[in-house]
């Protein structure tokens, strides 16, 4: 097999980040077989930090206990939640 040498000697989970975050690729460290570990690693990585609310996800994104920071926007208002996103991701 030609691309033998360019893959991993084990299982690796990437971590690939939108770019208007400007974080670097990751991967899991630890082993695969630690579903606790794998999971908070996931949901750490995976699960947005800016979130749009909607009367059907309301009660699952209040039943996370986490504070709310609202942005009411236009539909059409791209911009302004390109720099919401941007500004939650630098001050965390």
């Amino acid at each position: 097999d030609e691309f033998k040498s360019e893959r991993p000697l084990r299982d690796v989970v990437y971590y690939r980040p939108i770019s208007i975050l400007n974080e670097k690729e990751s991967y899991y460290i630890g082993s695969i077989n630690e579903q606790e570990s794998l999971t908070t690693w996931s949901r750490d990585k995976c699960i947005p930090l800016v979130r749009e609310i909607t009367f059907s996800n309301a009660e699952e994104l209040t039943d996370e206990g986490l504070p709310f920071l609202i942005l009411f926007h236009k539909a059409d208002d791209h911009e302004s939640v390109v720099l919401f996103e941007r500004e939650v991701a630098k001050q965390l």
